[in-house]
């Protein structure tokens, strides 16, 4: 069972998936810079969300988006920070296989 703090944040995320994956290809600094800015905020309160929510891997997801937005802070290291998007974005579709509705299913 899913609360709906979780389904909201589930469901943001999905909205910004497509700039979340853009994160993984963009090599120049300043470009990297530019795209964080605008998943900073959602990501943010996804994480607050899922914090206050009850879902599946709930700990696993929490542990990569707040580390997600440590690193989209800092900016420190770009590796770290495409790694954890990477995450996010497996840890994202893990969730959504296993929460699809019976029949439903995939591939």
């Amino acid at each position: 069972m899913m609360s709906r703090e979780f389904e909201i944040a589930l469901n943001l995320l999905e909205r910004v998936k497509d700039r979340l994956s853009y994160l993984l290809n963009v090599e120049d600094r300043y470009a990297l810079k530019e795209a964080v800015r605008t998943v900073i905020d959602p990501v943010t309160a996804c994480a607050y969300h899922v914090k206050v929510g009850e879902g599946p891997r709930k700990e696993e997801l929490l542990s990569v988006l707040l580390s997600l937005v440590r690193e989209m802070r800092d900016m420190k290291d770009i590796n770290t920070l495409k790694d954890n998007v990477r995450k996010l974005l497996e840890i994202l579709d893990t969730i959504r296989q296993e929460t699809l509705p019976v029949g439903e299913g995939g591939s």
